[in-house]
């Protein structure tokens, strides 16, 4: 009977350990979780002595392979991502087939760099303010994308030149070219820290809209509402994660499976 009862309660306690994350996880999140209403992106330049050699090599061979592809640079902007992480993007335009290329990098700034992620995105935007998405970046999303949205990762593309033919086979299958819009304006210069803002106010618009944020004047920043902080604890944990991957890398696989039969892309 002793040893029952002790072996009760002790599933009793590893059970409530395995449930601090899903009950203490959302709690945290409510309390400290925040977004600058000014969204704080900014200028940067992508041969920083704050990025660590590795990632000034990767920049570079994306710049050479978008530059092959007829792509121009634009700029290098940076963006806080939480009290010790910060993301840089690079972004580029294809004039001549309205296209947007970023290359992404999220790393520790302090005390230490340290490389968290890299990713890149290939954008296509449209006369109804639908956009498509490519992107090698296999986060799961937290929230639902806004509507008119469609995101498609492809986590094992390396090379942006096949990051650029798989996304020209998915638009001209779900989209018409002619309704085609470049969302920056010339000089593109002068205009990529302007579209960046814009993508992200309207990301957190249709996340205010939807019930996960709410505006805060006092604090001058974007606070999560009890619904947005579970979804954001939840959406990162057993097993929400797996489906979320689950159905991502099906997705994937039923693309590269139509673009290949249609000979987009080789066997």
């Amino acid at each position: 009977m002793v040893f029952e009862s002790i072996l009760f309660w002790t599933g009793i306690g590893v059970a409530a350990l395995c449930l601090i994350p899903y009950i203490y996880g959302p709690i945290r999140i409510r309390r400290h979780f925040t977004q600058p209403i000014d969204s704080g992106i900014s200028p940067f330049t992508p041969d920083h002595p704050i990025l660590i050699e590795p990632l000034q090599i990767h920049f570079r061979l994306v710049s050479e392979r978008f530059d092959a592809l007829g792509y121009e640079y634009v700029a290098c902007l940076t963006q806080p991502a939480g009290p010790r992480a910060r993301l840089i993007y690079l972004l580029f335009v294809q004039e001549s087939e309205k296209l947007i290329g970023t290359a992404a990098a999220l790393f520790h700034d302090a005390p230490s760099t340290e490389l968290l992620a890299v990713w890149t995105d290939i954008v296509s935007w449209y006369r109804d303010h639908s956009l498509l998405r490519i992107t090698t970046n296999q986060t799961p999303r937290p929230f639902p994308e806004r509507a008119g949205v469609h995101t498609i990762s492809f986590p094992d593309v390396v090379d942006p030149a096949d990051l650029h033919l798989i996304h020209g086979g998915i638009a001209d299958t779900i989209f018409s070219r002619a309704n085609r819009v470049l969302p920056i304006e010339k000089p593109f210069a002068d205009n990529g820290l302007p579209y960046f803002v814009k993508l992200l106010n309207d990301e957190l618009g249709s996340q205010i809209q939807a019930g996960y944020f709410r505006r805060s004047e006092r604090e001058g920043a974007y606070r999560t509402t009890w619904k947005g902080a579970w979804r954001l604890s939840w959406g990162m944990l057993f097993p929400f994660v797996r489906f979320h991957r689950a159905r991502q890398k099906r997705i994937t696989r039923d693309w590269l499976t139509k673009l290949r039969a249609s000979g987009v892309l080789e066997s």
